[in-house]
């Protein structure tokens, strides 16, 4: 069991950092990045990997959010309002004390793009932004087994093999007559709830 939960096991919940030794990084059948198992003085746990991560490294985690921003390494967990503007982060959480929840796929990463009035706006990798609130936790770095895009299937069944179900061919790809539409970014998604008018005035 992956545990998206960074903030869970340190000595309070807005208290300073602790820290986590890497105790291995293996293969995970179930998903596309790597797993680490993780040890701290109280329990060891299973987290997505990074890119870089190797044993024992020490992995810092923290829930403060400072006048400074920190230069945190790769495999770091801090909050959004914490971190340099520019950081690539993962495992980024829509709420404080829930789970992560985006770019979590192997080789994935966001932008930190800037910080404003108590939330952060980040670039998925998919290009689209979203705003939460600066409290909410993400892991520093792009997330391991960057090469998992380039491997090839060989075959359909090997597809079926990994969950892949036969479409109809309605799916299928049409003639080079249809052409590409370019359609404009959807809207920032935003996880803050501000005050209404109403409730303003």
């Amino acid at each position: 069991m992956i545990d998206f939960q960074r903030l869970r096991y340190g000595p309070g919940a807005e208290s300073g950092p602790y820290e986590e030794k890497v105790i291995q990084v293996q293969y995970n059948p179930c998903r596309s990045a790597d797993i680490a198992l993780v040890a701290s003085s109280k329990q060891k746990r299973w987290i997505i990997a990074t890119e870089n991560m190797q044993p024992g490294n020490l992995l810092k985690t923290s829930g403060h959010v400072g006048r400074m921003a920190v230069s945190a390494s790769e495999g770091d967990a801090y909050p959004l309002g914490a971190l340099l503007v520019g950081t690539l982060i993962n495992n980024l959480k829509s709420h404080p004390g829930k789970g992560e929840q985006y770019s979590r796929a192997a080789g994935t990463c966001g932008v930190l793009l800037w910080k404003v009035n108590g939330t952060a706006i980040m670039q998925l990798p998919s290009k689209r932004h979203m705003q939460v609130l600066e409290t909410s936790i993400a892991t520093v770095g792009r997330v391991s087994n960057i090469d998992h895009n380039k491997r090839i299937i060989g075959k359909a069944g090997r597809n079926r093999w990994l969950g892949e179900r036969l479409r109809s061919g309605l799916w299928h790809c049409k003639g080079s007559w249809v052409g590409r539409k370019i359609r404009p970014l959807p809207p920032m998604k935003s996880y803050v709830n501000l005050p209404t008018a109403a409730a303003r005035a």
